[in-house]
């Protein structure tokens, strides 16, 4: 499933916000895992897209 925003091979797990709705779009958290997901990335986006690419 590709949502707008998220972009690239990697496997998001993608969850609609519900409480974040705006007039416009709902808004949408994206999360990805490597390894033992020991470490995290936050990456926030006010518009836009985030495209990762597995190598």
């Amino acid at each position: 499933m590709w949502i707008k925003g998220f972009g690239g091979n990697a496997n998001w797990e993608i969850e609609e916000k519900s409480n974040l709705h705006t007039d416009r779009e709902p808004v949408y958290e994206g999360r990805l895992k490597w390894g033992e997901g020991t470490n995290r990335v936050n990456i926030i986006l006010d518009g836009g897209e985030i495209v990762v690419n597995e190598i």
